[in-house]
């Protein structure tokens, strides 16, 4: 890993790191917006629909889980009959696909409004047309050609504020031209988080109102999943996994929108369900990382890991594992029955999506952004994707982290604090990795055998989540400040790396 060392006040730094400017922070510009033309004109197109049965067409992750659950609330609120359904992610897979179009054709639904997908589903949209379904959609992901529908939403259209909306944000969004919601308003920025689409802008308007609310409600559908407590890292790692694991793990997804509008006493016990299924995962996602790591060639400029005992849900969370540990793009499939389905993940260096775009026709299914994409193959072609790749150089983009160098006295708890003050960190505002040359500590030990942690003073410790081989000798570290959750006033260091 390259670094670029700065110096010098940590906030001028963080904000010179990220190329932005205090001002760039400042949300209250969004408390009076004008809306784009295409939000009002899907706005008049929903008002048309109140003699007409819709069906709203979400997608299985935390993001289209919110944004269909903020949909449904919207169309209720506008008296317009609905209903909803998120396809399973194994059985049907992502999208709106011809077969939901002809279900809802047979059960005479007039109109289809898809929610975090569509763009892509070219053939399903013209099915609809003909048989007299209007299609409107709200999505996020790239798009080649301006899909064939009665409505449409999507950032690309929208003014640079707002051009990196998830699609729960974009439905949150919508549902403010009509009314104010503290609850849609939490969903829209849970799926911000949970599709790490940027935290400037609107988007950052978003997450802080959402903090703010979540911190003086009793909202019982996020803390049954997070925790009491509540804050960014906690939903980025308790909440929004499990949410995620459901369909990951193969079960129906329906039951997480039916759990976001149940009252309480359903949601303690649809909570239960959920997250036994979230144990499931984490058991199954470490089995498969280390048979996938097993079978990794180090040497590849893309990785392609293949394997019939992959789940098909996890193959994202694995690709997501290799390119942040081995700095590789990687797509992770699972095969059966001669059909390979993938997940693809990148770092931020490599768009994976574009890269792939010439072999769209090699897929029968493709589609994704910037460092993600889903994608999926007939096995007798992957040697056709691999002599693409042999033949085709990587745009890689120069790649380094830059870090701001303190001296070990300084980490406290006023630093700390004026780095936290900044939150939420995430795509386009990175959280500052703080540099510790000679770092010194009084004593070190092995948790669960593996991971070291370094006792520095009691008001001091750190602990890295790497092999433990990598520290039996260094100087420096690099590492991010939290709070120690265990020992009250204390600050911990969570090392990223050594030299």
């Amino acid at each position: 890993m390259e670094y670029r060392y700065h110096k010098g006040n940590i906030l001028d730094n963080i904000y010179l790191i990220n190329n932005i400017q205090k001002s760039d922070l400042e949300i209250d510009r969004f408390d009076n917006i004008d809306y784009h033309q295409s939000l009002l004109d899907f706005k008049d197109k929903l008002l048309t629909l109140k003699d007409k049965q819709v069906l709203i067409v979400g997608d299985y992750d935390c993001d289209g889980i919110c944004a269909t659950t903020i949909t449904k609330r919207l169309l209720e609120h506008l008296g317009i009959n609905n209903s909803y359904y998120i396809p399973s992610r194994i059985d049907e897979g992502y999208g709106l696909s011809e077969k939901i179009v002809s279900i809802a054709h047979k059960h005479h639904y007039d109109v289809i409004i898809t929610v975090d997908n569509g763009v892509s589903a070219t053939s399903s949209i013209s099915l609809a047309n003909s048989l007299g379904i209007k299609v409107m959609i709200i999505d996020h992901h790239e798009y080649v050609d301006m899909p064939d529908c009665y409505g449409f939403i999507h950032p690309n259209l929208l003014d640079k504020d707002f051009n990196k909306l998830s699609a729960g944000a974009l439905c949150y969004l919508l549902s403010t031209l009509f009314y104010e919601d503290d609850y849609s308003l939490v969903l829209g920025g849970l799926s911000i988080l949970s599709d790490m689409v940027g935290v400037l802008n609107y988007n950052r308007y978003l997450l802080k109102k959402m903090m703010n609310i979540l911190n003086t409600s009793d909202m019982y559908q996020i803390k049954l999943l997070n925790g009491a407590s509540i804050d960014y890292d906690s939903l980025s790692f308790n909440a929004i996994p499990k949410i995620n694991a459901v369909s990951r793990m193969g079960y129906n997804a329906n039951i997480l929108v039916k759990y976001f509008l149940s009252d309480k006493d359903e949601c303690i016990k649809l909570h239960d369900s959920i997250n036994k299924i979230n144990d499931y995962r984490k058991n199954e996602t470490k089995t498969e990382c280390d048979l996938a790591l097993s079978m990794l060639n180090r040497k590849d400029k893309l990785a392609l890991i293949v394997s019939s005992e992959f789940k098909e849900g996890i193959c994202g969370l694995i690709a997501n594992r290799i390119s942040l540990n081995y700095d590789v793009p990687c797509i992770v499939f699972s095969k059966k029955d001669g059909l390979l389905k993938g997940s693809g993940r990148s770092r931020e260096n490599f768009n994976i999506y574009e890269y792939l775009l010439d072999t769209k026709d090699l897929f029968t299914s493709f589609g994704g952004h910037g460092q993600a994409c889903g994608v999926c193959i007939e096995e007798s072609k992957l040697d056709d994707l691999k002599a693409y790749i042999d033949t085709h150089k990587l745009n890689m983009l120069d790649y380094y982290k830059d870090v701001i160098s303190v001296d070990q006295s300084d980490i406290d708890l006023d630093l700390f604090e004026k780095i936290d003050s900044l939150k939420p960190f995430g795509i386009d505002f990175k959280e500052p990795l703080i540099h510790i040359k000679d770092f010194e500590y009084k004593s070190k030990f092995l948790i669960k055998n593996k991971y070291p942690k370094f006792t520095v003073d009691n008001k001091l410790t750190a602990i890295s989540f790497n092999e433990y081989d990598s520290y039996r000798q260094f100087n420096d570290i690099y590492a991010y400040i939290r709070k120690d959750d265990y020992h009250q006033g204390a600050l911990s260091l969570l090392i990223d790396d050594v030299l």
